[in-house]
């Protein structure tokens, strides 16, 4: 019976495609309730049941167009991606040697750490020029 060959391979890829997107809510809701104290508060189960949520109904809501949503995503996240590790490349190399490395014993104090105010404006200066430089997903 060929049919028993096809149904096990589309079984076998929904169940992988389902464990890949557990491991990315349970991951997202870990990062979430490290944002703060409020967040932590919150159950765990609680933000994945709010992220499970919030991926079905981008993925409903999404259905008939997800090849536009995915090129229009790859093209932003691949200027994101540039941008961002430049900051991260002129931070590491340049800034941090002058500045006797990284105080590894504030990370958890929000009062030793740094309001992040130059990494956002870079970020946003950063994003802002590729803009510029774009010629697909919002200028065509």
């Amino acid at each position: 019976d060929s049919t028993g060959d096809w149904s096990s391979d589309v079984c076998s890829s929904d169940l992988s495609t389902v464990g890949n997107v557990i491991a990315n809510i349970y991951s997202s809701a870990l990062s979430i309730q490290l944002l703060g104290k409020h967040f932590i508060a919150v159950p765990r189960f609680v933000w994945c049941t709010l992220l499970s949520a919030a991926t079905f109904a981008l993925a409903y809501g999404g259905r008939n167009v997800l090849e536009d949503i995915i090129n229009n995503l790859l093209s932003i996240l691949g200027y994101w991606t540039l941008a961002f590790a430049m900051i991260l490349f002129i931070e590491h190399f340049w800034f941090r040697p002058r500045l006797g490395g990284y105080d590894v014993s504030a990370w958890q104090d929000q009062k030793r750490m740094p309001w992040g105010i130059a990494g956002t404006a870079s970020l946003l200066i950063g994003i802002g020029f590729s803009f510029l430089g774009m010629a697909q997903t919002w200028v065509s």
